[in-house]
């Protein structure tokens, strides 16, 4: 993968498309990531024992590295280039493991108690978040094995690299404006910080794509 397209004009690369149907099932992946991960701060944070708040920090690291993991690989299978592709299993496996632990590790922050109070935590959360998605998207595009090179746009992927952050720490902080829309709208505020979360990881893999060009030759 290269920054660089001055030997690659830009008429001689390959015209994507994406599968709309697939593209909203993987937003749907990354949507009951975020939801169940976030339904289970409750239990870490009210947890009486270490063993009891590890198991919980388990299961919601695993829920939102699945949904990290799943929403990026749907993805992949949504995008279709007019040449075959294929995955590399040592590569794709070992994505999974950015993802895992920056879930870990972001529950943990959010879920521990702390007297300096909970707004750094929830920054230093997001940050954490939107390393490890973007790890976990760059090491699985060069599992990709096909006959084209990759050439990326800095621009767009600057702004992938610094999307998944903000809205993380809009979505980490959007609580208060959900309690005050809980009367009205209880549906939605139930849905409101997990939508945002949920979009922030979407946001990076689908700007990483917007900003990859791909021509042919290997």
């Amino acid at each position: 993968m290269s920054f660089t397209n001055q030997l690659y004009p830009l008429e001689l690369a390959f015209v994507p498309d994406h599968d709309p149907g697939l593209v909203i099932v993987s937003l749907l992946f990354a949507l009951c990531g975020t939801y169940t991960a976030l339904a289970i701060l409750g239990p870490i944070r009210g947890a009486t024992t270490a063993f009891k708040r590890g198991l919980w920090l388990t299961f919601g690291s695993l829920a939102l590295s699945g949904g990290i993991f799943g929403m990026h690989f749907v993805g992949m299978i949504a995008y279709r280039l007019p040449i075959p592709v294929h995955f590399a299993t040592d590569l794709t496996l070992l994505s999974l493991l950015p993802a895992l632990l920056s879930s870990a590790l972001m529950l943990y922050l959010l879920g521990i108690r702390t007297p300096f109070g909970r707004r750094s935590n929830r920054i230093m959360a997001s940050v954490v978040l939107g390393v490890g998605v973007a790890a976990m998207d760059y090491t699985a595009m060069k599992a990709m094995q096909l006959e084209a090179t990759m050439i990326l746009n800095p621009l767009l992927f600057t702004l992938a690299l610094i999307t998944t952050p903000i809205l993380s720490t809009i979505a980490l902080n959007s609580r208060p404006l959900a309690q005050r829309l809980e009367g009205k709208f209880p549906l939605f505020s139930r849905f409101l910080s997990p939508f945002i979360l949920a979009g922030a990881i979407a946001s990076l893999h689908y700007l990483m794509l917007a900003a990859t060009r791909f021509f042919p030759g290997g």
